[in-house]
């Protein structure tokens, strides 16, 4: 009596699984469709012939094919023609080499490529092979002049507000350092590296300067000090047709002369004010004896926050309504420089 159609296959099921524990693979599942699992165990697989395990009804099947001793390639396919494949390291192997031509999608980590560079998978047309090295590319017609990341091919970006974004530079024994963005200064800078524990700025038309004029004046009449701010007569410039973003430098002398102390004592503090509108105390002075006399020194500096003309003078007054204080003519002057973005 001839076997049954079902006798038949599980002979045929038992034989492949003798054959794959003896060419040492412990296992080998498929399904669902176009799922493979191997396990591995032992150096040669020369005896391995698993090109008969279809699926007899969605025709996908696996194929290992023998590498030599001790690897292997898997195999798994379909009948939308949809092929997979994977190349297993023997013991002891360290890398593997795969042609970048061949290679459409996907990693390939820690691994060699060779062949020709034609792009990188996903960035469309921003890059491309000129004379074998990679090339990023701009959108057509961009302009550098636009606010925001525009049609840039690369862009260096810092998350952290304050902080720098830069690219380095590097020759190798001689000499290396960062180029980028000073996330402080919000400009372009130099530096790290060989030039040390420094950012240096990078001089542009942007940010250069040019002082304009300079402008002093001295004083005319000596002040008798209150406890109000008042202007001194003499050490008065005013800067015609300033520009937004103009910066005024103001350096200033007091004479200050006290010739009675009061109890308490009172201090002489000197002041700079542009357009009616004070910068702050920055020369102060206290008497030691009630017939010293001394010169103090102070600077300020000032951004012009609109077009138009800007008045500098010097002004004095006393924290406190005892003794006698001056501001003298003699030496008390005013030097003022005004600076223009070139």
């Amino acid at each position: 009596m001839s076997k049954s159609l079902q006798k038949i296959l599980m002979d045929g099921v038992q034989s492949r699984e003798v054959r794959a524990r003896q060419g040492k693979v412990i296992s080998i599942q498929t399904g669902p469709p176009r799922t493979l699992t191997v396990e591995i165990d032992g150096t040669n697989f020369s005896n391995i012939r698993l090109a008969d395990h279809v699926h007899p009804v969605v025709n996908e099947g696996v194929w290992i094919l023998d590498l030599g001793p001790g690897s292997m390639l898997a195999v798994a396919t379909n009948s939308s023609a949809q092929t997979r494949a994977r190349y297993v390291l023997a013991t002891g192997d360290t890398t593997a080499e795969i042609d970048a031509g061949r290679l459409t999608s996907g990693t390939v980590p820690s691994a060699r490529l060779s062949g020709a560079y034609t792009g990188i998978t996903g960035f469309g047309t921003k890059t491309t092979n000129f004379n074998g090295y990679p090339r990023m590319i701009a959108d057509a017609g961009s302009s550098g002049a636009f606010n925001g990341l525009g049609g840039s091919a690369l862009e260096i970006y810092q998350a952290t507000v304050g902080t720098d974004s830069f690219v380095s530079f590097h020759v190798a024994g001689d000499v290396a350092a960062h180029f980028g963005m000073d996330g402080a200064a919000n400009d372009f800078f130099v530096g790290g590296w060989s030039f040390g524990a420094n950012k240096y700025r990078v001089a542009h038309a942007g940010n250069s300067w040019r002082r304009v004029e300079r402008l002093s004046a001295s004083c005319s009449a000596s002040l008798t000090l209150t406890t109000t701010p008042q202007q001194i007569t003499g050490p008065t410039v005013t800067f015609n047709g300033c520009k937004t973003g103009d910066e005024i430098m103001i350096r200033a002398v007091f004479d200050f002369n006290i010739t009675a102390v009061g109890a308490p004592a009172a201090v002489a503090v000197g002041y700079c004010y542009v357009n009616s509108g004070g910068l702050g105390p920055q020369a102060i002075y206290t008497a030691p004896t009630a017939t010293a006399r001394a010169t103090v020194s102070a600077q300020w500096a000032y951004v012009v926050p609109s077009d138009g003309n800007y008045t500098v003078d010097l002004r004095a007054s006393k924290n406190q309504n005892t003794g006698t204080i001056e501001a003298m003519q003699t030496h008390t002057t005013i030097v003022a420089e005004r600076y223009s973005k070139a």
